[in-house]
């Protein structure tokens, strides 16, 4: 596992490398929460593919898998929201090769 601490947030990435299965995993702590506009907020529930709770105090939006073009794997995104206060709290990228 490797992280960075810096002032706009925290990234943290993990790999894991198995015979016939890569992923590594990008994720985003942003330090200050800022609310996300309405717009914003709009064009994310109505884009998601998925969507699960978490905590309760949080919604998780999963994005459509997206094919990487180097290779045969599969690109997925997600962003946990929260509830209470319309704010960004983390951003998860997996890339996943097969």
């Amino acid at each position: 596992m490797w992280r960075l601490e810096a002032a706009d947030g925290e990234v943290r990435t993990e790999a894991f490398f198995q015979s016939n299965d890569t992923k590594v995993f990008l994720l985003f702590f942003p330090a200050v929460k800022t609310p996300l506009s309405e717009a914003t907020l709009s064009w994310m529930y109505r884009t998601a593919a998925g969507y699960s709770f978490e905590d309760g105090a949080g919604v998780e939006l999963r994005f459509p898998d997206e094919t990487i073009t180097s290779g045969t794997g599969v690109r997925r995104q997600s962003f946990l929201l929260s509830l209470t206060s319309s704010t960004l709290t983390r951003t998860v990228v997996t890339m996943e090769w097969k």
